[in-house]
């Protein structure tokens, strides 16, 4: 299940390709057209390594990327949980 971080940076990719072929903006990033496509439909989260390397590619800061309301929202714990990041505490 996507988180809403996942969401958003769709929603960033999805502003920055406009009218853009998936190929014009691999080349722009540097990140290979099926990763772009899983990432702007929710189905591939991103990395960090990724972050930084479109975030240089495209010259844009954080807070281009994600909305002050989404920056500083923990993820809830069963958001955790179901990422397998998680486990319950024994009874």
């Amino acid at each position: 299940m996507p988180t809403p971080l996942d969401k958003q940076f769709a929603a960033f990719l999805r502003r920055t390709r406009g009218e853009r072929t998936y190929a014009q903006l691999s080349r722009k990033t540097g990140v290979p057209i099926s990763t772009l496509h899983r990432i702007e439909q929710c189905e591939q989260s991103i990395t960090l390594r990724m972050l930084y390397q479109i975030m240089l590619r495209l010259k844009c800061g954080l807070k281009d990327i994600f909305p002050a309301n989404v920056i500083g929202q923990p993820l809830s714990r069963a958001a955790v949980m179901r990422r397998g990041r998680a486990r319950p505490k024994k009874a």
